[in-house]
């Protein structure tokens, strides 16, 4: 973690002390309180993509674009990753999260934009986007949909 951190402090020219503080509660927001002393090639899949979440919302973006953030991650980083992006969430971020996932869309996200071949083709409400008669006629294929606590899955029928 700290040789990414020193590359961020040395690029953006900040000061280290501020660097340090923002590093300090960047690290406990996204649970990487314990691996800030450990070289970036110690930390494993899961850990890296939450330091990357973690260095993109330093300096408080208005917005924070994921594309396909979990690709490559097993199942336990995924789910740590999004318990990451949940806690984001409730404290005021805004993402945008780009993903072919379903089951990745955490409860907290509001609003579903689906795209068909670079397009809108359907913005609202999660609720009323993630429909099975939706989903079927987007993907082309039969979907059974399952909820549970604002989790959904798509599954074959």
């Amino acid at each position: 973690v700290r040789d990414h951190l020193r590359f961020y402090a040395e690029i953006k020219g900040v000061p280290r002390r501020l660097i340090r503080d923002c590093v300090l509660g960047m690290a406990q927001e996204v649970g990487l309180s314990a691996k800030l002393n450990c070289p970036s090639c110690e930390l494993s899949g899961g850990q890296m993509r939450k330091l990357s979440v973690g260095i993109a919302f330093m300096g408080s973006p208005k917005l924070v674009v994921l594309d396909e953030p979990t690709s490559g991650l097993d199942l336990a980083a995924t789910f740590q990753y999004l318990q990451t992006m949940r806690q984001l969430i409730r404290s005021g971020h805004t993402l945008v999260l780009v993903t072919h996932h379903i089951h990745e869309i955490p409860p907290e996200v509001t609003r579903v934009v689906m795209l068909n071949q670079g397009r809108v083709w359907a913005d609202g409400s999660k609720s009323e986007m993630l429909s099975e008669s939706r989903l079927s006629t987007l993907y082309g294929v039969e979907v059974r949909l399952v909820e549970s606590a604002g989790w959904y899955q798509a599954l074959p029928v």
